[in-house]
C-alpha cells in the first residue's frame, strides 16, 4: 500500500496535476480499447490468415504516426492484406488520405490476420496467439523499460535506425527479437517547390548555405 501511494506522489512530482490526469485518461482509454479487442475476439471466432494488422495512432501527433501510416501503405501498395486500427485516445487531426488505409470499426476483426504490428504499445489482450511486433522509437542510450517496462509483450521489436537497433540490443532480453528495418519516409516530389522558390520565400540569399533541423519530441 505504502509503495502504491509513494508511486503516485513520484508521478504527481514528474508530471504535475495535468500529466497524471492525462494519464488516468489514457489508462481509462486503454480499458475500453482492450474489452473491444477482446470482446471482438470472442464474437468473431476466426482462424487467421496470412495478414497483418496494424494496431497504432493514425492521427498527425507525432513522426512515429507517420511512420505506421506509411507502413499501411506500404502494404497497400504491394497487395499484402492489412487492416487498420486506430489508437488515438483524442480528437488530432487525420491526414486527408487517412480513408485509404483506416478500417472501419464496424469491419474490423482482430483474428482476421496471423501477424500484428503495434506502434510502440498497445492494450491488445496477450492470449490471441498472434505474432506480435513493435515498432519503436527512442532518443536515448537508457530509460525505455523504465518509460513502458511491458516494451517486452512483443515477441519482436522493430527498430527503426542503427542507433536504436544497438541500444534495444543492449537493454532487452536476448529472448526479445530485435530486427532492424530502414525505409525512408514517403513524400510527394511533385508538391515541392523549386529551390528559387523556397529561399525567396524564406528571404535566404542564393548562394547561403542553410540547415533545416526539426526535433519532434513526440516521437518517442
Amino acid at each position: 500500500m505504502l509503495k502504491s501511494f509513494n508511486s503516485i506522489i513520484k508521478r504527481i512530482r514528474l508530471w504535475g496535476i495535468k500529466g497524471v490526469w492525462n494519464y488516468v485518461k489514457r489508462k481509462f482509454h486503454d480499458t475500453k480499447t482492450y474489452i473491444f479487442l477482446i470482446t471482438n475476439a470472442r464474437q468473431y471466432l476466426l482462424s487467421p490468415k496470412t495478414g497483418i494488422t496494424i494496431i497504432a495512432d493514425m492521427t498527425l501527433q507525432s513522426s512515429l504516426s507517420k511512420t505506421m501510416r506509411d507502413l499501411a501503405f506500404a502494404l497497400k501498395n504491394a497487395g499484402i492484406p492489412f487492416q487498420t486500427f486506430d489508437l488515438h485516445p483524442t480528437q488530432y487531426q487525420f491526414p486527408d488520405d487517412i480513408a485509404d488505409i483506416l478500417t472501419p470499426k464496424s469491419q474490423f476483426r482482430i483474428l482476421k490476420y496471423d501477424h500484428v504490428i503495434e506502434m510502440f504499445s498497445s492494450p491488445l489482450p496477450k492470449n490471441l496467439n498472434l505474432k506480435m511486433a513493435r515498432i519503436i522509437f527512442w532518443e536515448f542510450t537508457t530509460g525505455l523499460l523504465e518509460y513502458n517496462p511491458k516494451t517486452c509483450d512483443a515477441q519482436t521489436i522493430v527498430a527503426m535506425s542503427d542507433f536504436n537497433y544497438h541500444v534495444f540490443r543492449q537493454i532487452l532480453p536476448k529472448t526479445t527479437k530485435v530486427k532492424k528495418i530502414l525505409y525512408p519516409f514517403f513524400f510527394d516530389a511533385s508538391s515541392i517547390p523549386d529551390k528559387v522558390t523556397i529561399r525567396k520565400k524564406y528571404g535566404i540569399p542564393s548562394k547561403s548555405f542553410v540547415v533545416f533541423f526539426n526535433f519532434d519530441y513526440g516521437s518517442s
